[in-house]
C-alpha cells in the first residue's frame, strides 16, 4: 500500500461546498468515524492486486460558503489497517513496511481547490506518513448534503480518490524487485455539522 497522493484520507472537504441555505460565518463539521473509511488498492503493473482499508479515521472540517473557502484535517490510525488476513496485516504493519509502532498515525491537512458551480473538484493538502510529509491531491467524484433525520443538523457525504507512491514516504520494500510503488486511495467520508 502506498501513500503519496494518499487518501483518506482527507477528502471530506468536498462536502463543504454542497448544502442548502446561506451561511454568514464559517461552519465546523465533525467527521463521523463510524461512517468514514479510507480504502486502498495496491497496484501491480497498473492493475489493482491487493485491496484493504483503514477501519478508523477521525477529523474536522470547516466551511465558509460566503468566501467559497474550506479546509479539512484528518487523522488515520495506521494500526487499523486491514487487508483481510492476519499474516498480511502483521507484515504491512511491521518494521519492513509502515512500522506502526513507531508511526502510529497518518495526518492530512488540506484546502478545497478549483470550485466549479460552488463545489470543490479536489483538495490540495499535505500528508504526513511514516514520518515524512509530502503534498497530496485528492479528486472528488461525489458530494451531497442534507439535514439529518432527528437532529436536523446538516450531514454531508463525499467520495474521493487519488494515487500516492509509498517510496516517497520511505516505504520502498520490494522496489528493487520491481514491485509497483503506486497505491490507489479511495475515501468514503461523512461529516455532520458540529453543535454550535
Amino acid at each position: 500500500m502506498t501513500l503519496h497522493r494518499y487518501g483518506a484520507w482527507i477528502s471530506h472537504a468536498a462536502w463543504l461546498a454542497l448544502g442548502t441555505g446561506t451561511w454568514a460565518a464559517p461552519v465546523s463539521y465533525d467527521i463521523d468515524a463510524q461512517r468514514s473509511q479510507p480504502s486502498f488498492e495496491v497496484m501491480h503493473q497498473g492493475v489493482p492486486r491487493w485491496k484493504g482499508r483503514f477501519q478508523f479515521a477521525r477529523g474536522t472540517m470547516t466551511l465558509d460558503r460566503e468566501a467559497l473557502w474550506g479546509q479539512v484535517q484528518l487523522d488515520i490510525d495506521m494500526s487499523s489497517l486491514d487487508f483481510g488476513g492476519s499474516v498480511m496485516n502483521n507484515f504491512v504493519k511491521g518494521p519492513l513496511m509502515f512500522d506502526v509502532l513507531r508511526f502510529p498515525m497518518a495526518h492530512f491537512n488540506g484546502q478545497l481547490a478549483d470550485l466549479v458551480d460552488g463545489l470543490p473538484t479536489k483538495v490540495e493538502g499535505m500528508l504526513t506518513l511514516h514520518g515524512v510529509t509530502k503534498p497530496l491531491r485528492l479528486n472528488f467524484h461525489q458530494v451531497r448534503c442534507a439535514p439529518s433525520l432527528g437532529s436536523g443538523r446538516e450531514r454531508c457525504v463525499a467520495s474521493a480518490s487519488g494515487v500516492f507512491y509509498r517510496d516517497d514516504y520511505g516505504v520502498d520494500m520490494g522496489k528493487a524487485m520491481g514491485f509497483d510503488m503506486a497505491v490507489m486511495l479511495k475515501i468514503h467520508a461523512e461529516a455532520v455539522a458540529a453543535v454550535p
